[in-house]
């Protein structure tokens, strides 16, 4: 691994099974991957080991920092948006967010809403389309939904 090779250059070290914890939680995508493991390898000092707890704290940390720019991201969202995004937030990736059986479980106000609320958010880069249905694009942003809403 790569950035294996770069943590044991300087000295330290990052278990295999935190750079695969990691690589997993975030599906592969690089820039998030790379923004955490570039924190770790700051926080790291030569001759350790990063461990679940470091990995937690700079998750944490990254999350925080964006929080700001979260809560503004949120209050320009109107309520039917909002609940879209924090039933996306809950479920992770959904397949159809504007099924009546979706819209009922999360108590969103009706399919046409949820249809218009998916444009939208999609429009403005929020929800991305996989080949598995929507999702909440910035993994941090999921992050900092849930600790904040579950």
């Amino acid at each position: 691994l790569f950035a294996e090779e770069k943590f044991r250059d300087s000295g330290k070290t990052i278990p295999e099974e935190i750079f695969y914890r990691i690589y997993t939680r975030f599906f592969g995508c690089t820039w998030f991957i790379q923004s955490i493991l570039n924190r770790l390898y700051s926080v790291t000092q030569e001759g350790n080991v990063v461990s679940e707890e470091m990995l937690g704290k700079v998750l944490s940390t990254i999350v925080q920092e964006q929080g700001v720019f979260y809560r503004a991201l949120l209050s320009d969202l109107s309520l039917n948006q909002k609940s879209l995004l924090l039933a996306i937030a809950k479920e992770g990736t959904v397949e159809n967010p504007t099924s009546t059986a979706f819209v009922k479980d999360h108590s969103l106000s009706s399919v046409s809403s949820a249809q218009s609320s998916a444009r939208t958010l999609l429009e403005r880069g929020i929800l991305q389309k996989n080949d598995r249905g929507l999702r909440i694009y910035d993994y941090f942003f999921l992050e900092w939904l849930k600790k904040e809403y579950f």
